[in-house]
């Protein structure tokens, strides 16, 4: 159960970084392009994660609602995608 304190950005780094991923070829997935969301249930948006939390603090928050399954999402850094799709909340 360790793994729930250890920040987003220790786990990201050992993905991203210590074990480059062999699908990211081009090296574009990094820390500093890759940002984390949860979906606020309340407002039906998602929230971005600051790397530097842990998964405790995350899933302690208010606005996170589990209903049985953790769903995190990973997207890469400002994408097209990302802005014309997802309701960002604040």
């Amino acid at each position: 159960m360790k793994f729930f304190f250890v920040s987003f950005e220790d786990h990201l780094t050992e993905m991203l970084e210590t074990s480059r991923p062999g699908w990211d070829k081009d090296n574009e997935y990094r820390l500093e392009t890759v940002d984390l969301y949860f979906i606020d249930m309340k407002k039906s948006g998602y929230v971005k994660i600051d790397i530097k939390e842990s998964l405790a603090n995350v899933l302690t928050s208010e606005r996170y609602g589990v209903h049985g399954q953790l769903f995190f999402y990973s997207l890469f850094e400002a994408s097209q995608y990302q802005l014309n799709n997802y309701n960002l909340c604040l």
